[in-house]
């Protein structure tokens, strides 16, 4: 038959708890309590246990399946002596003061340090950061990121650093420029610049500057002064120029003088008056000036003369070596002619004939019958 092993038990009519001695490792259940107990550890003759432990059974562990009563909770007595834990109601003492480790969700002050692995967003009004040194990875920041940014709502916005007085850099939106309140000192060899033209440094103007309201400057060492002409009463030693001649008056009208008025005028330039003085004018640009844009540069002694001459004026000297001048013309219609010469007044003039056209020397004149 099967073996079975049993061990100490008080039956369900007894005293609950447990044994009041075991031996090392004796097993003992009670049935009114329904908890099974050890005996443990040596402390004694023949073996005996230094205690008895617990260690299974409704009367010693809380079953999973039996329902509680809510917010209730497994502990001693709220006052008074301690005694078997029980359930009860929660109350204030039963919640550990964990503020010195844990922060609470209505604030607090964190001394140690904080690492955030994801993103960190506040949604107060205020955010305030009392260390000396702020490092941002990021080599962007953004300002006024609401959900509709204008300049409207941009304006005033900025950097500001407190002092006896604020030290702002603000964006305005009425002058729709970055405002500073206080001087901008540039390290030396840095200069300002507009749209990649430097304009000005510690020592000069930019070479992009090329007008000025500037009402007063320094020595000028060097340079061309190419403004309008300076005034005697700027002009320190204007009185002695003026006692070696009188005050000169340019232009062209009568007793002024008359200066050179053109950038490029040359050598053998001829000279032509301009409202302001006189301009140098080339061969070309005379022939221009004077409406002979068709007439060539040839000697008028070697000229053979044009066909496109149709009216001359009175020819007071000279011998007609041309064509024949027709009789309508005034001429005689011919090149050569000899004797005495004749004309009807429309035709070219003829040799007139002895005895026909006047008397021959040797003819008679008849005085005709009656």
């Amino acid at each position: 038959m099967a073996n079975t092993i049993r061990i100490k038990r008080r039956a369900a009519s007894g005293n609950a708890g447990a044994p009041t001695t075991l031996e090392n490792a004796e097993l003992a259940f009670n049935e009114a309590d329904e908890t099974l107990y050890i005996g443990v550890g040596t402390g004694g003759e023949n073996g005996s246990a230094t205690s008895v432990a617990a260690i299974g059974g409704p009367g010693s562990f809380l079953p999973t399946t039996t329902t509680r009563v809510k917010n209730t909770i497994l502990a001693g007595p709220t006052t008074g002596s301690d005694a078997t834990p029980d359930f009860r109601a929660l109350v204030a003492d039963d919640i550990p003061d964990i503020s010195a480790t844990y922060l609470a969700l209505v604030g607090g002050t964190v001394s140690g340090n904080v690492v955030i692995s994801g993103d960190f967003q506040v949604d107060g009004t205020t955010t305030t950061v009392n260390s000396t040194t702020v490092q941002i990875d990021d080599k962007n920041l953004e300002l006024g990121t609401v959900a509709d940014p204008d300049d409207s709502g941009a304006d005033g916005g900025g950097i500001t650093l407190k002092g006896t007085s604020d030290k702002t850099i603000q964006w305005l939106d009425a002058t729709d420029a970055w405002t500073f309140s206080d001087h901008i000192d540039l390290a030396d060899g840095k200069s300002f610049y507009i749209d990649g033209t430097n304009v000005l440094s510690g020592s000069a103007l930019g070479g992009g500057v090329t007008t000025s309201s500037l009402t007063s400057v320094g020595t000028v060492d060097t340079g061309t002064w190419q403004g309008t002409a300076v005034a005697d009463a700027y002009v320190a030693s204007s009185a002695t120029w003026n006692a070696k001649q009188n005050a000169l008056t340019f232009g062209i009208a009568d007793t002024n003088t008359v200066r050179i008025d053109d950038a490029d005028a040359d050598d053998d330039d001829y000279a032509k008056f301009t409202s302001s003085g006189i301009e140098g004018r080339s061969a070309s640009e005379v022939k221009t000036d004077l409406s002979l844009g068709n007439v060539e540069n040839t000697a008028v002694s070697t000229w053979v003369g044009t066909t496109n001459i149709t009216t001359l004026g009175t020819i007071g000297a000279g011998a007609w070596q041309g064509t024949e001048i027709s009789v309508a013309h005034g001429g005689t219609g011919v090149t050569t002619i000899t004797g005495l010469i004749k004309g009807d007044g429309t035709n070219a003039f003829a040799a007139a004939t002895a005895g026909v056209d006047y008397m021959a020397a040797d003819g008679s004149i008849e005085g005709g019958s009656f």
